[in-house]
Order: structure tokens, then C-alpha cells, then sequence
């Protein structure tokens, strides 16, 4: 059972992060560290991609001169599209 209360954490946490990421969309620092906590909930929680590709395309739409938030999108991408 402790699986399963880990499992709805990481849904809530990615829930929350999606929806930080959706109403702060003009700030680079806040699209970036959202990205980077997703692409580690992904990675190491195994935590649904529902929304992350949407979220990392539109964070690199909104901010082209972001290295950091250009990296960490392309990073949460490629994670999510591995086979």
C-alpha cells in the first residue's frame, strides 16, 4: 500500500507543478524549475507524463532566449518520447 499513497503524491505533485507552470507563464525562473521538478518526478517516480510534453513545448514557445528553460524542456522531452 505505501506504493499507492506514493503513486497519488506524485500525481498531486505533478497536478500542482502543470497548473504553477500554467498560470505563471511569463516567468523563465518558475517555467524552468517546474520543468526540471517534472522531468525528475518522471524519471525517479515514474509519475504520469499526461500534460508534461504540452507544458515543456509551451514553456519553450514563451521563452526563447531561456537556456535553462530551453534545457530542461528538451530534457523532459526526450525522457518522455524514449522508447
Amino acid at each position: 500500500h505505501g506504493g499507492v499513497a506514493w503513486r497519488g503524491a506524485t500525481n498531486i505533485a505533478v497536478n500542482r507543478i502543470l497548473r504553477a507552470l500554467q498560470h505563471h507563464k511569463g516567468s523563465a525562473a518558475l517555467q524552468a524549475s517546474g520543468l526540471w521538478a517534472l522531468g525528475r518526478l518522471a524519471e525517479r517516480l515514474e509519475a504520469p507524463g499526461a500534460g508534461m510534453q504540452d507544458a515543456a513545448q509551451r514553456a519553450k514557445q514563451l521563452h526563447p532566449d531561456s537556456a535553462l528553460v530551453q534545457r530542461h524542456a528538451d530534457e523532459l522531452i526526450a525522457f518522455l518520447l524514449r522508447p
